[in-house]
């Protein structure tokens, strides 16, 4: 595949969101009439199954990020016809967008279209048809909305940028493409939907002057700059080389930059239409390029009031009327170069260096289920990018070695070489899911014992991602069990492992061991058994429920014969005296035969004498 020749690479992001820096993106900042130009092919993304815009030049184009996507708008097709046609970029694809009301076509050689972060949304503003064009309109959501119809700086070539210190868009407005004496060098505050004529600019009209935020130090730097038609710059008539500062809406000259005499101890030399921006990874402003008798290709630094050459190891061909764009996405993350001569000249200030970018690229998916893993971090020491609801990832790469590292929730740290050598480099990761966050727990009622052994487990699990379920295998070839808290019987002896399973809806699984030791049974004979093999009392079944039949019968004809055998008690024989025959005194008490006496004071008589009746009575 080609270099990152990507419209979408270069101004997906605009801003460093962490510095508060953002840059304007000027598309078609250009001397002479714009010509028809293709929009540049996308590199490592899926091909569009849309067909993309026309072939056209000088078009506004911003990143919007209150809606996610990039924004394209107008500009001058083959033959000098002006569109009015938007489009947005997302996913990898264009697509044309039909709002009820747009903007009047137009060319953005003398007009800006920006990203306001202080009102959120896109701004437009100036540009030319048949006539030039004053009017503002806002983007936001889809739709085009009329800000006013003629309220916006005069149309000049100019700069704008984010002033984050005093909290407005700045726009230097200084001359016409085809310049008059009467052009008027002012700026200008934008905020809230309100422009505001801040005064007459100091340094005089001049066409393509840069303009940065220094967000290291705080305030805007405007560098340099072509004057035409009756302009000086310290006595020449084409080229400046001054820097100033503006703050809290006070420009102050850093270096006078008089071709002659410098007042800086280094700085660029004289140029028009140099690339700026500020470059938060390395905490400076970039300079490069510019134009004068010829294209210059030398990069400079600006931080602390000093400016600083910079020699990377790698050079680049000199251009100029290109704007340096600060991508803050982990695939592209540096400064780009973007020509409005025609796309995306390739190249990529990173780490103090110009490379050539290339994709490094590719998905990350699930081993097991195949199914993307979104989130994933890859990352190649400064750089890096999250993957997509798609599982796929992007990097840009210099020529080179490079070693990836990839991170993703739940599963073990992955990580590749590759070698980028002038083409885009395809790497796909499959990844195993690790069990660290799942947990299988197992236990059982008792662990030893002897053949016939009953077992009762206790399954369960924690962590995981979705359902989670549980499996059982008692080591003993049986078949297992899919309940959480199974009853096994071990019927022979042996050692055996039981294992519980617990596997996640991802694949993720986890496994607990019980060790179950069953000892033989031991007795000094064999036991009889029944046909069936039941035992009772060491005998057989039905014989041992048959003895214990005869037993009972036994018992109860035992119990009948003694019930018969029992006689009634029988009175001892007593004398003809009434008393006992053996002499005894009769009393109330039961005689030893179980005999009952009548009641009475005992009496006693000697044996065979008999007393005599009571005195009145007749004798017996």
């Amino acid at each position: 595949m080609a270099p990152l020749f990507s419209l979408l690479s270069v101004v997906v992001l605009l801003v460093s969101i962490g510095s508060g820096q953002v840059g304007s993106f000027r598309a078609a900042i250009q001397n002479d009439h714009p010509s028809a130009r293709s929009v540049p092919a996308l590199v490592g993304v899926p091909s569009s199954t849309l067909p993309p815009p026309s072939t056209r030049g000088a078009s506004g184009v911003a990143y919007d990020y209150a809606d996610g996507y990039l924004v394209l708008f107008g500009g001058a097709a083959p033959g000098g016809v002006y569109l009015s046609d938007t489009w947005i970029f997302q996913g990898g694809q264009w697509r044309q967008l039909h709002p009820a009301t747009s903007p009047p076509a137009r060319d953005l050689i003398e007009g800006q279209m920006v990203w306001d972060p202080v009102d959120n949304y896109v701004l437009l503003f100036g540009g030319r048809s048949s006539s030039n064009l004053t009017d503002s309109w806002s983007f936001r959501g889809g739709t085009w909305t009329e800000i006013c119809a003629s309220c916006g700086p005069p149309v000049q070539q100019g700069a704008t940028v984010y002033d984050a210190a005093d909290g407005y868009l700045l726009e230097v407005v200084g001359q016409h493409e085809y310049p008059s004496y009467s052009d008027t060098p002012a700026y200008y505050s934008y905020r809230g939907g309100t422009w505001t004529d801040l005064g007459v600019v100091p340094f005089g009209k001049r066409q393509t002057v840069g303009l940065a935020y220094d967000a290291g130090d705080g305030y805007v730097v405007a560098f340099a700059g072509n004057v035409y038609g009756g302009g000086t710059c310290f006595g020449a008539d084409v080229l400046c080389r001054d820097t100033w500062e503006y703050h809290a809406g006070v420009w102050t000259e850093l270096c006078t930059g008089g071709l002659a005499a410098p007042s800086c101890a280094s700085e660029p030399s004289a140029r028009g239409a140099p690339e700026m921006t500020f470059d938060p990874l390395d905490g400076y402003v970039v300079l490069f390029g510019g134009g004068n008798s010829t294209q210059d290709s030398d990069t400079w630094s600006f931080s602390g009031g000093a400016w600083t050459q910079r020699f990377p190891s790698a050079t680049r061909p000199g251009d100029s009327d290109n704007a340096l764009i600060f991508d803050a996405s982990g695939r592209d993350r540096g400064v780009y170069s973007y020509t409005v001569n025609g796309g995306d000249d390739g190249y990529l200030w990173r780490g103090g260096a110009w490379g050539v970018p290339y994709s490094t690229y590719g998905t990350v998916t699930d081993s097991v289920t195949g199914n993307p893993v979104t989130g994933a971090n890859v990352s190649d020491g400064g750089l890096s990018a999250v993957t997509d609801a798609s599982g796929s990832y992007n990097l840009s790469e210099f020529n080179g070695t490079h070693v990836l590292g990839l991170v993703a929730t739940g599963y073990p740290n992955a990580g590749a070489t590759v070698l980028v050598a002038g083409s885009d480099v395809l790497k796909n990761f499959a990844l195993s899911h690790t069990s660290s966050s799942l947990r299988a727990t197992a236990s059982a009622n008792r662990t030893t014992g002897y053949e016939a052994l009953a077992v009762h487990y206790t399954g369960s699990a924690t962590g995981g991602s979705g359902a989670v379920t549980l499996s059982w295998s008692f080591g003993d070839g049986s078949s297992g069990s899919l309940y959480a808290d199974p009853t096994h019987v071990y019927n022979a002896s042996g050692t055996f492992v039981a294992r519980l399973t617990a596997t996640d809806s991802s694949g993720a699984s986890n496994s607990s061991t019980v060790v179950i030791v069953v000892a033989p049974y031991v007795a000094t004979s064999p036991p009889p058994t029944s046909s069936n093999g039941s035992t009772l009392f060491g005998l057989p079944l039905l014989e041992t429920v048959a003895l214990l039949l005869v037993i009972i019968a036994l018992v109860a004809v035992v119990a009948i014969l003694l019930v018969r055998r029992r006689k009634p008690p029988v009175a001892p024989p007593v004398n003809s005296y009434g008393g006992w025959a053996d002499g005894a005194l009769q009393s109330s008490g039961p005689t030893p035969g179980g005999y009952d006496p009548p009641a009475g004071p005992p009496t006693y008589y000697p044996p065979d004498v008999a007393p005599g009746p009571p005195p009145g009575m007749p004798p017996f």
